[in-house]
């Protein structure tokens, strides 16, 4: 059996594969062996494919994503149409990916930024600088996609204080959620929410949803969080918004385009964060992530159902 790895693992990782499975031959491209030649002969491959790598895979029954997201199936339809097994890596993103949003809304509700400029201007401003704070118990979360990222945002902010309300394509009760609404409730979440987190994956039905339309319903001491994936909003739409103060503020982690061009406005915006889709980044998430894949390759070696399997045709 041949698995094919999006990269060469680190000593520590290749070791322990090598030892739990002395019997599959690991394999990665390299700069004289790229993928189309690699997966040629693969049982299985862990990373992203494109449509030429899977068109060479005449022998793949099973595709490991190393990101819960899966929109770049969207790239590959013949692998949509195929018997080919897609798992994805949810469940390990999660905590981590929700520490790094409240980083970023934490930044704006206490103001960090001016506190910052304060040090650098070495001011101690205590009577100024408490006008400009905000207290997150008692405001309203509102959570775009409760799987398990909407879910660890939940629970966070639960813990804060914070009314948690949510939409979602399978409306189901969650922990500390007071109410979830299929996507007919999006404009109900959005005026009602002080915070807004997009968590849900970017799918043909979810691209685009968060138009000017519900970005216009937003309060504008509202804050937009958007960490799962670019696309899902607007960025035409929030970027005026944001320029004409319709809103608080935004803390982007993912954008439609990337890495974000050096000309994009979204870099002079004083209301905005931006973080390199980074914010699952943690050595928690990667050991994670090499716990689901050491599963699902035994289950795979052993001819058992794997976890976390993907409708491809959904996308999630």
């Amino acid at each position: 059996m041949k698995i094919v790895l999006w990269r060469r693992p680190d000593d520590e990782r290749l070791a322990a594969l090598r030892a739990a499975f002395p019997d599959i031959e690991f394999a990665w491209p390299t700069e004289e062996h790229p993928l189309v030649e690699v997966i040629a002969d693969a049982d299985a491959y862990i990373g992203w494919l494109g449509p030429e790598e899977f068109a060479a895979a005449r022998r793949l029954r099973w595709v490991q994503s190393h990101s819960a997201g899966v929109e770049w199936l969207q790239r590959v339809p013949a692998l949509v149409e195929s018997d080919v097994i897609v798992t994805n890596a949810r469940g390990a993103h999660a905590d981590t990916i929700a520490e790094h949003l409240f980083a970023m809304l934490l930044y704006f509700t206490r103001d960090l930024g001016y506190f910052n400029r304060q040090k650098q201007a070495r001011q101690w401003d205590r009577g100024g600088g408490a006008a400009r704070l905000t207290a997150l118990k008692g405001l309203t979360m509102g959570i775009v996609g409760l799987g398990n990222i909407g879910r660890a945002v939940a629970q966070r902010a639960r813990a804060f204080g914070m009314e948690v309300v949510a939409v979602d394509v399978q409306p189901v009760e969650a922990p500390g959620v007071s109410a979830v609404w299929g996507p007919e409730g999006l404009p109900d979440l959005m005026r009602r929410s002080d915070v807004v987190s997009i968590c849900c994956p970017l799918t043909p039905e979810t691209r685009g949803m968060i138009g000017a339309d519900l970005l216009a319903l937003l309060k504008p001491t509202a804050y937009l969080m958007i960490v799962s994936r670019g696309g899902i909003v607007d960025e035409a739409a929030l970027l005026t918004a944001l320029k004409e103060r319709r809103l608080a503020g935004a803390g982007i982690d993912v954008f439609e385009t990337e890495p974000l061009p050096p000309e994009s406005p979204f870099w002079d915006l004083d209301n905005v964060i931006i973080t390199p889709h980074i914010s699952a980044a943690s050595r928690l998430t990667a050991d994670l992530l090499w716990q689901i894949i050491h599963e699902n390759i035994g289950r795979f070696q052993r001819g058992e159902p794997l976890i976390n399997v993907v409708d491809k045709r959904r996308g999630f």
